[in-house]
C-alpha cells in the first residue's frame, strides 16, 4: 500500500514580527504552502497598505504603506487546501453506458481561484506506469468544479453536460486503472507499476485507483465502476473528505456531474478553535482548524525622527 503525496490541513506560519525603521515596505517571511495547498495574505488592522499586485499568495510578498508610516500593522497568512479529484467515470461509450465519454471532475475546495496552468491529468493502466496525459488549461473559481471529458469505448450513451475541457488522450480501462492529478506537465512515466519516488510524489496532487489497480495507489483502491455508476468524493454536499484512502473517500453510485457552470457548493474550510497568545508584548493570533489554518504577524513602522 502506498499513499500519494496529498496534503490537507497545514499549519500556517506568518513569520516573525518585524520592526521597520525609516522605510514604508516590509517583506513577509511566511512558510511555503506544501503540495497542493494555497496561501493568502490579508490585511487585518493598523497602518494601511497594499500587497504587491497579484502576489498576495506568495509567502515573501512585499507589503507597502504610504511614505513615512508610523504605528503597527497586523497581517494574516492563511493556508488552505486546493484541488482534488471529485468524481470519475470509466465506462464512456461502452455497452449500457450512461454517458458516451469517460470523464474526470475536479473540485476547488479553497476560497481562491486556481489557475490550472502547469497541472495535468495522467493515466496508468492497472499494472502499468503513467503513459497518457492531458495538460489542463483554464481556471476554477472557489467552490467550483471543472469537468474534463475524456475518451470513449463506443457510441453508447448521452453527451456529457457542458465540459470545461475535452481530450481523447486518456481512455480509462473498465477493469482497473489509476488516474492522477499532477502539478506538472511532464509525463511521470517512471512509476505507476511501482511506487513513485519522493520527487514525483512531491508533484502528485491527487490520485484515484480503481478495480484491479496495483503499484502507486492511495490507500485501498475503490471497486471497479459499472456502465451506470461513477465514483464520487464524499460527502456529496461538499466533496471535501480526503483521508488519503480512496476506499474511504469515494462512493461508487449515481452520477452528480458538475462543471464550472454549475452552482457553487460550499468550500471546505471549517474553523473549530481560536487561541490568543501573547508574543513579546504583541498579539499573535493562531487559529487551529481544519483548513484553513492561519497565523498573524505584526509589522511596526518607526518614522525616521523616532530612531535611536
Amino acid at each position: 500500500m502506498a499513499l500519494g503525496q496529498q496534503l490537507s490541513a497545514q499549519t500556517a506560519n506568518a513569520g516573525p514580527n518585524q520592526t521597520r525603521c525609516s522605510v514604508n515596505t516590509a517583506t513577509m517571511a511566511a512558510n511555503k504552502p506544501a503540495g497542493n495547498n494555497k496561501g493568502k495574505w490579508t490585511y487585518v488592522s493598523g497602518t494601511t497598505g497594499t500587497f504587491a499586485t497579484g502576489n498576495d499568495s506568495l509567502p515573501n510578498v512585499v507589503f507597502t504603506t504610504a511614505p513615512n508610516p508610523s504605528g503597527s500593522t497586523t497581517l494574516r497568512w492563511m493556508i488552505e487546501t486546493g484541488l482534488v479529484i471529485s468524481q470519475i467515470y470509466t465506462h464512456g461509450g461502452s455497452t449500457g453506458a450512461t454517458y458516451i465519454n469517460d470523464f474526470v471532475e475536479l473540485h476547488n475546495r479553497s476560497s481562491q481561484t486556481i489557475n490550472l496552468a502547469g497541472y495535468s491529468l495522467q493515466y496508468a493502466a492497472a499494472a502499468g506506469n503513467f503513459a497518457n496525459q492531458v495538460t489542463l488549461t483554464g481556471t476554477i473559481a472557489p467552490g467550483a468544479y471543472f469537468l474534463v471529458s475524456l475518451g470513449s469505448d463506443g457510441a453508447v450513451g448521452t453527451a456529457l453536460p457542458t465540459s470545461n475541457q475535452t481530450s481523447t488522450a486518456i481512455n480509462m480501462a473498465l477493469a482497473g486503472g489509476k488516474i492522477a492529478l499532477f502539478k506538472s506537465t511532464t509525463l511521470q512515466s517512471s512509476c505507476g507499476t511501482s511506487v513513485c519516488s519522493a520527487t514525483v510524489k512531491s508533484l502528485l496532487v491527487d490520485l484515484v485507483a480503481y478495480g484491479t489497480a496495483t503499484g502507486e495507489v492511495e490507500g485501498t483502491v475503490i471497486a471497479a465502476l459499472t456502465a451506470t455508476t461513477s465514483a464520487r468524493r464524499n460527502p456529496v454536499a461538499t466533496a471535501c473528505t480526503d483521508t488519503n484512502n480512496n476506499a474511504s473517500d469515494f462512493t461508487n453510485g449515481t452520477f452528480l456531474v458538475m462543471s464550472e457552470t454549475a452552482p457553487l457548493r460550499p468550500q471546505c474550510a471549517i474553523s473549530v478553535l481560536q487561541v490568543m497568545l501573547p508574543l513579546r508584548g504583541l498579539r499573535l493570533q493562531r487559529v487551529l482548524s481544519r483548513p484553513p489554518v492561519l497565523l498573524q504577524t505584526m509589522v511596526i513602522f518607526v518614522p525616521v525622527h523616532q530612531r535611536r
